[in-house]
């Protein structure tokens, strides 16, 4: 997928705006801050413990006032997202779909804030979730 993502990013000639890593982002550094990081459909291969921890982690890397956004199915959704649940909650090292409000607790216990989440498809329980990393207290940041 690295080299497909790297292919299309020269053809449209954004190699100097775009950079693509292969690294577990649990691992992730660079001195360069972003104004956003997104998780598309993914957060269910962190198992449901390790989850505020990779939040501060992620956190950690945006500029004061960064937004995440996460996009995912949450439990009790549709029949596609329960088969994903099942899958990814019995399976060693991943863990289960999020319920809503435990994703907006897990954020804000990362330290985002204004976390909000927005409903992508009635019915289906598919989210949008998005908050603000503010600077950590005592750090010496100013927005």
């Amino acid at each position: 997928m690295s080299e497909i993502a790297r292919r299309n990013i020269h053809e449209r000639g954004l190699e100097d705006r775009v950079k693509i890593v292969v690294e577990d982002v649990r691992n992730y550094q660079d001195p360069e801050l972003f104004d956003i990081v997104t998780l598309y459909n993914n957060i269910y291969y962190f198992p449901v413990e390790e989850r505020i921890e990779l939040f501060r982690h992620l956190r950690s890397l945006l500029k004061p006032n960064g937004r995440i956004v996460l996009t995912t199915g949450c439990m009790n959704g549709s029949i596609e997202f329960e088969l994903v649940n099942l899958i990814h909650a019995s399976t060693k090292g991943w863990g289960r779909l999020p319920d809503k409000n435990e994703m907006l607790q897990q954020l804000s216990e990362a330290g985002f804030e204004h976390n909000s989440s927005t409903d992508l498809i009635p019915g289906n329980k598919y989210y949008a979730f998005t908050g603000i990393g503010l600077p950590e207290r005592g750090k010496g940041v100013s927005p």
